[in-house]
């Protein structure tokens, strides 16, 4: 507080000076007073600078430097890093990719099953050895549940609720709050389901991963696999209208508005054809979710590499007016405004437009969340029914998911809601208080997910696949030929199991996959201390709560001795006669442990089903 309150008496002397010039007010005023300054020449001026110039340098350099011996005081081999970049240096001045850079950390420290790097200024553990990574992230896994990434719900009220952002906590309770719930609750409902009915942000988590669950399962993909064929069927006649027998395409731009129609009508039932660009909006605003390039690119990274900022600036727009921090920033906002800064009004008013930074654009948001919420408010209110994931929510929301002739495995009924004891129904501590359906903004978040997380990775392993095919004709005309013999005993008809019947197809795809991860690496949160054991030459790890683990996607990928000739396009690697040389964990393209990517089967499967029937015109 003391320090709170110099600086806002610091700050109220440099308004005075600043207003009091501004208006051509002379002399100077300082808290009533008239200044007076002291008459320097050029140099003294110039020497002055210098001074501060270097003072800054110093504290900078004090700052990028601090934390250098983080992990040799833990006794653990890590990568030098420069001062502020850390070990980003390569990659924050374009020399290499993030995927390359990784790569990279990779090959410099092999042989040790942990080691260290820094991401700028903030210290993280490379875990390198698939055997830890196993024990860590799927044995373990509960000491491992959250991950790093900048979509909360402060810098990202819609996208922060999706299933991708929200944290998990640990949901064990006491003994004697256990011994409570049992007065609350009169039909006996154990107390993990508490925890799945739970408001908590922390336990809304494993609330949204069983719901969505049975969206990804083979009985879901296959119901929806005639919506798929449809927009098959659309790129189909595309391409044929624009060919004579060869065309030249851009295979991206095909590949992305193809994954956009197939992701449009599966997920939320919408009939797109991006083809004859009938929808282009829709198209541009779901591909802009996915692309992030100036102003975005420099806010996504302020919120991955900075958490509080995101936090402070959620604070601030929050605040009364009356509030300390408030009475701090708004004559800063007052400046900005007078120098032309300002370019809208913030939503409540009060607040300032510079504060009101968005990752992703209110824009994108605001179209896709309409366009999602009229469409669930028309189904709800129509009572019409249809086979794509957004019919998941919405069963959900009405508590009418019912179990699937493929049981537990396809389908999960939703959690139960506890029946309430009328003699503490209305205690105000009462844990009923937490209970609460999916709101519009819970369906919007997850609906984004699905645009997210699908449309750039879908099409970019499609676009990669259909290089790597074109670069190696061998491998291209002999799964053409499976793809025709397959097709030939269905009748010519594309059916899910149709691609289910192409083993090569699935290894062409696995192998596109280690070459092109969609993900340059997997990163966990450690929620509770935890102790690695010391192995051979490797010293025992002490993490405690809050540190950073990170995986190397391609290190592992690319490393020769998991994958001899790594930058050889091999699909054989994955036939049934090798796969199981491939040692565990170390072909990981969807991450690993219970937070492991929702839509890997859709991923995996998407690719092989489009590669099928336009297989026989692409190849």
């Amino acid at each position: 507080m003391r320090l709170m309150r110099l600086l806002q008496g610091y700050q109220k002397a440099s308004f005075e000076l600043f207003f009091s010039a501004r208006e051509g007010n002379h002399p100077l005023l300082f808290g009533g007073r008239e200044l007076s300054f002291p008459k320097m020449d050029v140099w003294q001026v110039f020497g002055w600078l210098v001074v501060i110039f270097l003072l800054l340098l110093l504290v900078l350099y004090a700052l990028g430097t601090h934390n250098h011996d983080y992990f040799s005081r833990r006794k653990l081999r890590f990568i030098r890093p420069t001062p502020l970049l850390g070990n980003m240096a390569p990659y924050a001045f374009q020399k290499v990719t993030f995927a390359r850079l990784l790569a990279d950390l990779y090959d410099g420290l092999k042989g040790c099953n942990i080691g260290g790097m820094f991401e700028f200024i903030h210290p993280r553990y490379l875990v390198l050895d698939p055997a830890l990574i196993r024990t860590m992230f799927v044995k373990d896994a509960d000491f491992f549940t959250d991950h790093e990434h900048p979509f909360t719900e402060h810098s990202e009220p819609v996208f922060g609720k999706s299933v991708f952002s929200l944290e998990e906590v640990n949901c064990e309770l006491s003994v004697s709050t256990k011994e409570a719930m049992g007065l609350l609750y009169t039909n006996n409902l154990p107390v993990e389901q508490w925890c799945l009915n739970s408001k908590n942000p922390g336990d809304k988590w494993k609330n949204m991963r069983h719901i969505l669950s049975p969206a990804y399962t083979s009985s879901k993909l296959k119901s929806m696999f005639s919506l798929l064929a449809e927009c098959e069927t659309q790129m189909m006649d595309h391409l044929k209208a624009r060919s004579d027998g060869r065309v030249r395409l851009e295979i991206r731009d095909l590949m992305s508005r193809f994954t956009n129609d197939t992701l449009a009508t599966t997920s939320f039932g919408f009939q797109m054809n991006s083809f004859k660009k009938t929808h282009e909006r829709y198209f541009e605003n779901s591909r802009d979710l996915t692309r992030f390039h100036g102003i975005r690119n420099l806010i996504f990274l302020a919120f991955m590499f900075t958490p509080g900022f995101a936090k402070f600036i959620h604070e601030v727009k929050s605040h009364d007016n009356d509030s300390v921090l408030k009475q701090q920033i708004s004559p800063v906002a007052d400046i900005l405004a007078w120098r032309n800064c300002q370019v809208g009004s913030s939503e409540s008013g009060n607040s300032r437009t510079f504060l009101r930074l968005r990752i992703i654009p209110s824009e994108i948001i605001g179209f896709l969340r309409s366009l999602i919420v009229d469409h669930v408010t028309k189904r709800e209110k129509e009572n019409t029914s249809r086979p794509d994931m957004l019919q998941l929510l919405i069963d959900t929301r009405k508590k009418q998911l019912r179990q699937s002739s493929e049981g537990q495995a396809d389908g999960l009924e939703p959690p139960p809601t506890p029946t309430p004891n009328p003699k503490y129904q209305h205690s105000p501590n009462s844990p009923l208080s937490n209970f609460s359906a999916l709101s519009d903004d819970d369906i919007v978040a997850q609906a984004l997910v699905f645009i997210f997380g699908g449309l750039e990775t879908t099409s970019t392993v499609l676009t990669f696949a259909c290089y790597e095919l074109a670069l190696h004709q061998d491998v291209q005309k002999r799964l053409a030929a499976e793809i025709d013999a397959s097709l030939g005993v269905d009748g010519g008809k594309l059916t899910y199991e149709t691609t289910q019947n192409i083993p090569y197809l699935d290894t062409v795809i696995s192998e596109t996959l280690r070459l092109y991860p969609p993900a340059a690496f997997v990163d966990r949160s450690c929620v509770k201390p935890y102790v690695i054991p010391a192995s051979g030459d490797n010293p025992e790890v002490h993490l405690k709560k809050g540190d950073r683990l990170w995986v190397s996607v391609p290190g592992l990928h690319y490393d020769p001795d998991y994958f001899p000739e790594p930058d050889k396009f091999d699909p054989e690697r994955f036939s049934e006669e090798n796969k199981d040389n491939i040692t565990p964990f170390t072909f990981v393209p969807f991450g690993v442990g219970p937070r492991t990517c929702l839509g890997k089967k859709c991923v995996q499967g998407h690719p092989g089903s489009t590669l099928s029937l336009p297989g026989r015109a692409l190849l």
